[in-house]
């Protein structure tokens, strides 16, 4: 059987202070559009992403992970998306994401099952 060969990353983003709400309200809205997001998955060679809030040393942080074809990719095209769904989902993180604070953790191994 042969395995896809996947590019999986880990995005870490810090949250502004002060923009700890909007960031819940940013992830329950994800949640509340779930099957619209699912959707934009297809187009951006994506097959998960996956988000987790964490407060570290009183600072709130999203982290997501993602697993797709091409990262690089799937970033240009939900950046250059009008669709509704990422017109808003990108102005959650304009609001909420401190831009001086974003990680990119490159994954060295991974097994899966897809």
């Amino acid at each position: 059987m042969s395995m896809k060969n996947l590019d999986v990353k880990l995005y870490k983003m810090k949250i502004k202070e002060g923009k700890e709400d909007l960031a819940r309200k940013w992830i329950q809205f994800i949640v509340d559009n779930k099957e619209e997001a699912q959707l934009t998955l297809e187009a951006e060679n994506t097959y998960l992403e996956s988000y987790f809030l964490n407060v570290e040393d009183g600072n709130m942080f999203i982290y997501l992970f993602m697993a797709s074809d091409d990262t690089e990719y799937a970033n240009m095209i939900a950046g250059n998306s009008k669709d509704d769904i990422h017109l808003k989902f990108f102005d959650y993180s304009n609001k909420c994401v401190d831009r001086e604070y974003c990680e990119i953790i490159n994954c060295d191994f991974y097994i899966n099952n897809f």
